[in-house]
């Protein structure tokens, strides 16, 4: 459920942000069941964040473009999610988990990092605790989906 309401955010909000945060997104949404997708997506939003340097979750490079970096982010969770290896797994999650959770510290009030933290909480196992912002981040987005006026129609998240 929470998957689809991402996927029709991306899908409709195309007009809010350069198109490309648009094929990003549209890569994010294939990347649910696809390791190779998944890596794609951690490749180009690696090279669009970090171009010549390499990767580094503590870079302050992170910074300068929250909505592309929490698509990185995300691709470390969708790497993890279609992974094999247990332990690329557990990397993955932490190395993505750190980075979106410095994030929404650094950008409390960006919508589209809230609901790449709601959606990948929402379809996270429950032995890995990382689903303790649940609530807080449906009333965030209900109270504040309106920024987007082609978002109206989605208020009702639950």
């Amino acid at each position: 459920m929470k998957f689809i309401f991402l996927s029709i955010f991306l899908i409709i909000s195309n007009n809010i942000f350069s198109s490309q945060i648009d094929d990003i997104r549209k890569l994010y949404v294939q990347s649910s069941n696809s390791l190779e997708n998944a890596v794609k997506l951690q490749e180009l939003t690696n090279d669009l964040i970090f171009s010549d340097d390499t990767f580094n979750k503590h870079s302050e490079k992170i910074f300068k473009s929250p909505s592309i970096s929490g698509y990185l982010a995300s691709s470390f969770f969708l790497i993890a999610k279609n992974s094999k290896n247990i332990f690329l797994k557990f990397k993955n999650f932490e190395i993505g988990k750190f980075i979106l959770e410095k994030l929404i510290y650094n950008f409390p009030n960006n919508l589209e990092l809230i609901i790449l933290r709601n959606n990948i909480q929402s379809n996270c196992p429950k032995v890995l605790n990382y689903d303790d912002s649940l609530a807080e981040d449906i009333f965030f987005i209900e109270k504040n989906i309106h920024l987007f006026d082609n978002l109206k129609m989605l208020t009702n998240v639950r």
